[in-house]
């Protein structure tokens, strides 16, 4: 885990486990020692996920930035080809080899899946702990680093359970990578969470999430929801179901952000899929149309709405659909109520307030149209509210 985590490294389905063992030895006094606080961490980890973690998994190894860098850069590869499928492959080089040298810099420890094995940067631990806020005193370290191998050893047992690397390549989409993504950080910090519970640790040192502390921008904003909306729905799935519908979508991952928003709307059967938004707008004239992203959308606008107007635009999304051109473009959008697509229509006129658009509401459908012309951006806004009724 690490306050700046690029794009998640993650995880696999989980075998049964041993009961719950006893209290669990004081952390270590005296110098960092890793291999202590792994042993100590294990066992709680496995109680709380009931899963085991791989023998090497818990024997964590320093690593150098350099190191790290060098290690993201073949394991971040394939996740940047496919949620960059637009871009040149200059370009996607460019970004991925960018991506490795900040992760480098900011990651205090990771779960390599290709190396099955815990790396910790220790020269990162004690800056990212004081740009997460937090004292830097023995005591404050310990507990901080305990809690940081919890969350990769969660990592660890998915991977051993179903392997994170096939879960990434066989996800058919960059949407779906981004809701396994959720589901994948959204586990380790929950669990994690957990455990830390067990071991008596202080909250602060368990409650730290990337784009937590300071200002949101857009960036920022899509770490903390991947990583605070994850732990929810995982959250809500093992009260729903226990530990083994917390675990059903490792198996069958859900393809939609949308639903790790929603945990409602996955189940024992898996994800509930809403209204083919997407095939309306094609068959309505709008080629090139795709599926609207509820995280990208809440990352955009969470910076600018703020928390509470965000959420309550999004309480009752249902699916969502879009054209983006150079000039504009055209949305269309489906709610659970009339009141939660005037929430979000409410919203959206909020963001478009600067441009010539024009936003309609009709019952539970919201459409918008972005063109110069005041007149075009009606008549297809109206056209994609046709298309969804």
């Amino acid at each position: 885990m690490h306050a700046r985590k690029v794009i998640p490294l993650l995880a696999l389905a989980a075998a049964a486990c041993a009961s719950p063992p006893g209290p669990p030895p004081p952390p270590p006094e005296g110098p960092l020692d890793l291999g202590a606080l792994a042993r100590m961490v294990r066992p709680v980890v496995e109680a709380v996920l009931r899963a085991p973690v791989p023998d090497k998994a818990w024997e964590p190894a320093a690593a150098t930035r350099e190191e790290l860098e060098a290690d993201l850069v073949e394991e971040l590869r394939p996740q940047v080809d496919r949620l960059h499928p637009e871009a040149s492959p200059l370009a996607r080089e460019t970004l991925l080899r960018a991506t490795a040298r900040s992760s480098s810099l900011s990651v205090i420890a990771r779960y390599s899946a290709a190396r099955g094995r815990i790396f910790v940067a220790p020269e990162n631990l004690l800056p990212q702990m004081e740009a997460a806020g937090l004292s830097t005193d023995p005591a404050t370290t310990r507990a901080f680093a305990t809690a940081v191998l919890a969350h990769e050893m969660v990592h660890a047992a998915d991977d051993a359970a179903g392997g994170l690397a096939a879960l990434f390549r066989n996800a058919p989409d960059a949407e779906a990578g981004r809701a396994l993504g959720m589901v994948l950080e959204g586990r380790a910090v929950h669990y994690a969470r957990r455990a830390a519970e067990r071991l008596g640790l202080p909250r602060e040192a368990s409650e730290v999430l990337p784009g937590g502390k300071g200002p949101l921008d857009e960036r920022r904003a899509r770490f903390l929801l991947t990583y605070r909306e994850g732990a929810a729905f995982a959250a809500a799935l093992e009260a729903r179901g226990g530990t083994a519908l917390a675990a059903r979508p490792l198996a069958d991952p859900p393809r939609l952000t949308s639903t790790l928003f929603h945990p409602s709307r996955y189940g024992p059967s898996g994800e509930e899929r809403g209204p083919d938004l997407v095939a309306a707008l094609v068959a309505a004239g709008f080629e090139g149309a795709a599926a609207a992203s509820e995280l990208d959308l809440r990352a955009r606008w969470l910076p600018r709405l703020g928390e509470e107007r965000t959420a309550r635009a999004f309480a009752g999304f249902v699916a969502g659909a879009g054209l983006n051109r150079p000039d504009g473009g055209v949305s269309v959008s489906v709610h659970e109520t009339p009141e939660a697509a005037m929430a979000y229509a409410s919203a959206l006129r909020s963001l478009y307030a600067d441009g010539p658009a024009v936003v309609i509401q009709e019952g539970k459908v919201v459409a918008g149209g972005v063109n110069p012309s005041e007149r075009t951006a009606r008549a297809e806004a109206e056209r994609a509210l046709g298309a969804a009724r």
